[in-house]
Formats: structure tokens, sequence, C-alpha cells
């Protein structure tokens, strides 16, 4: 409150008038904070003659401290976001630990408007982290991580929704743990990284491929002798695997 002073800005040394501004970073969102301009020289110490107050805007990281986007986009997430996708009509996939973004209960998995505003056609989510999202030329969408659930159906640490949200019944093969990564190839074939050693049903070790319809590529068998944390795709088609892992 106005009465218990917490914190100043110094200006530094200024011999002109006009207009000064600074940046004061950790506030809270959702707060008031009350402030009153100072001035000192020679002659002695001079304080506006009023007190001010701004408040904070709700968002940025569930009211966490953390200062509020500059361009307004700021739906906030109530915990960790680990993977962003933005899709091709501008709309922007949003993985992580939260169970509230944008303001609305969102279970791990949210879309949002190009805005930052929710998407409110996109409910579905899972019972544990995502860590990665990808979207396929046909606009389904991607989804690995720590889940056991996607769209309140099994799905073990890998699954695909439809373009609207809707569960993909047709894509079923899982991993037997976590999924970290996923890379799309040119030719629509779908790389997989994470702690797993069987994948679809086959032996795997940290690193596979699918086809586009979810099916095992039975021709890439190589894999790491820990865990793949990332995959990427070069122009050339060459695969870059990048992880906790000293053989490949």
């Amino acid at each position: 409150n106005e009465t218990n002073w917490m914190t100043y800005a110094d200006f530094g040394q200024a011999s002109v008038t006009g207009a000064f501004s600074t940046n004061i970073t950790g506030l809270l969102s959702s707060s008031t904070y009350y402030y009153r301009a100072w001035a000192s020289n020679f002659v002695g110490q001079f304080w506006a003659p009023a007190v001010t107050n701004f408040t904070t805007t709700a968002g940025g990281g569930g009211g966490s401290g953390y200062p509020t986007a500059l361009d307004g986009f700021d739906p906030g997430a109530d915990s960790n976001v680990y993977a962003v996708t933005v899709q091709s009509d501008g709309k922007i996939l949003v993985g992580g630990d939260f169970t509230n973004l944008a303001g609305q209960a969102r279970s791990r998995l949210g879309r949002l408007n190009a805005d930052g505003s929710l998407d409110n056609t996109f409910t579905n989510g899972v019972n544990n982290t995502v860590r990665s999202v990808a979207m396929q030329p046909d606009g389904r969408i991607l989804v690995g991580g720590d889940f056991t659930t996607l769209a309140g159906q099994a799905r073990n640490y890998i699954g695909r929704l439809n373009s609207d949200g809707s569960l993909d019944n047709t894509f079923t093969n899982s991993a037997n743990t976590n999924v970290y990564s996923i890379a799309l190839q040119a030719d629509g074939k779908i790389l997989v990284g994470g702690g797993f050693t069987t994948l679809a049903g086959q032996t795997r070790n940290g690193l596979g491929r699918l086809n586009a319809d979810g099916s095992l590529d039975s021709t890439l068998t190589n894999g790491v002798n820990g865990y793949v944390g990332t995959v990427a795709v070069q122009s050339d088609g060459k695969i870059v695997v990048g992880g906790g892992f000293t053989t490949l």
C-alpha cells in the first residue's frame, strides 16, 4: 500500500526537463502499485504533491510475478509450458504442465487464437505432462509426453488428435515410456525421441520413426544408449538428435 514504499527507481542525474521512463521487474499480476515522484539537488529534496497508482493486468504465468507482454499477448498459464506450435491458420497449440490456460481449465494441452485469446472449441487434454506437439500437413496434431490418456482414452506417451481437437482413433501405437520430441520429415514420416525402449511394440532405444499413418517404419532401427530430448530434420533430410546419450 502507499504507506509502505518497497522500492524506488533512480533515473540518474538529469539537467533538463521532460519525460523520463524506467522498467521495474518482479511485479505481481492483478496488483495495485502506488508511486510518487521526487527529485533532489544541492538545494534539497522535492516530492510531487500527489501519489499516483497503477494496476497490473492478469496473466503473465498465472500471477507468478512475470511482467506482462509489451504487445498485449499475455494469455498466461499456471505452470510450465514446454511446447508451442503454430498452425497454418495462425492458431497456437500449447503443451506443458499447466491445468489452467488463459484463465480457463485446460489439462496440459490447449489452443489459442492468433491474438492470444483462448480457443474454446479445443478442450481435450491429457493426464500428465505434454513435452512435444507437432502438426501434420493434413492438420492432424501429434502429441508426445509423459501421459497415459489423451482425450479421455488410453494413449501411452504419444497420440494424435484431429484438426478439430477430437481424438484420432486410427492412431493407436504407443511407447513404453516418455516421449520428449516429435519431428516431421518432408515425406510425412514422424520422428520420435524420448526415454523409451519400445515404440509401436518393437524395440527402439530412445529414437524411432513412424509412417504418416502411425504404423512403425521398420527401416530406422538405430538408437541411443540414453534418452533423446530433441530431434530436428535438416533441409537435406539428415536427422539431428540431441539428448542424454553418449552413443548413437
